[in-house]
């Protein structure tokens, strides 16, 4: 079916940061095969459009496609994702307890502080070993 140009909207978040959307339309669902897949809503499908995030998304597309951003990526998964799932696994870490945004702060400070003091105890216990 055809999606048209309805109108634009601004939506301003709880931090004062404001998007500007096009608002895309769809003429009419009703009758449509496809619908069950295309969208739940009871009227027609609506498709939010932001110019200015999806430049951004181009360029970051842009930036990962490069050599530099494949082995920035790949270095990802040895240096975050097994912190992760240190603190996941190890530690136990499965969710925030606290709410609001300055208790997870310190929450996941603990969190942090943990997970470095045993990567310094591993280290000083390299330093301590004697070369074979």
């Amino acid at each position: 079916r055809k999606v048209t140009f309805r109108h634009y909207r601004r939506r301003t978040d709880k931090y004062g940061y404001r998007r500007d959307f096009k608002i895309y339309e769809c003429e009419s669902c009703e009758e449509c095969p496809f619908k069950a897949d295309c969208t739940t809503a009871k009227g027609n499908r609506k498709v939010y459009y932001n110019p200015v995030y999806e430049e951004l998304k181009a360029k970051e597309a842009i930036k990962l496609k490069s050599e530099f951003g494949r082995t920035l990526y790949a270095r990802r998964k040895t240096d975050m994702e097994s912190v992760f799932g240190h603190v996941k696994q190890n530690l136990g870490f499965q969710r925030f307890h606290l709410r609001g945004l300055e208790k997870v702060q310190v929450e996941f400070g603990w969190v942090a502080l943990a997970h470095n003091i045993r990567k310094m105890a591993v280290a000083r216990r390299r330093k301590m070993k004697p070369a074979a």
